[in-house]
């Protein structure tokens, strides 16, 4: 499979090498707009691949995932962040911190998204037999009493805390 992404993603390059050459020949006013989606879209594949291949194992748990996979998507978005780790060095089993490091990337997916913010600060506490995970922004907010059917993030926030017995609160104040 990571072959056949590769392949996907040298195609797309392609594609946009060739958009940006014809533009650079004809005057088509809709080719160099085709030649930003194909780099666009690069980016996002790009950016996907990197998510699903980054993964907590034995040997890296999350926090040593987390700190650079936050600088990476606070130089993407533009969004300041900080992280701080509250006894870094505690573990929980693979497949917990597997799933909470799930709903960190989407958490983040959700702010980068909706929440309009301009600053996200990350707290993990793994510590007196409990972990903690907090993702605080200071976006635009939202009815968190209200699911809606747009707001699958959430949905699969709550459905990957439910599958390691874990708690979800979201709280948030509109504006």
């Amino acid at each position: 499979p990571q072959g056949r992404q590769t392949h996907m993603i040298t195609a797309l390059a392609y594609i946009g090498f060739e958009l940006d050459r014809l533009s650079n020949r004809y005057s088509d006013p809709a080719l160099p707009e085709l030649h930003r989606v194909v780099r666009q879209v690069v980016v996002e594949l790009r950016e996907t691949l990197y998510q699903l291949r980054t993964t907590v194992t034995e040997d890296e748990g999350l926090v040593p995932l987390a700190e650079p996979y936050l600088r990476r998507w606070s130089d993407r978005t533009g969004v300041t962040s900080t992280f701080e780790a509250i006894c870094p060095d505690r573990r929980l089993p693979r497949q917990v911190e597997q799933e909470l490091w799930r709903i960190f990337q989407e958490a983040l997916t959700n702010v980068e998204r909706h929440a309009d913010a301009s600053c996200v600060h990350v707290t993990w506490d793994c510590s007196d037999g409990h972990a903690r995970l907090v993702v605080r922004d200071d976006g635009a907010g939202m009815d968190s009493s209200r699911p809606t059917p747009e707001r699958y993030g959430l949905v699969g926030i709550r459905e990957r805390a439910d599958a390691i017995g874990a708690r979800v609160r979201f709280e948030s104040d509109l504006g």
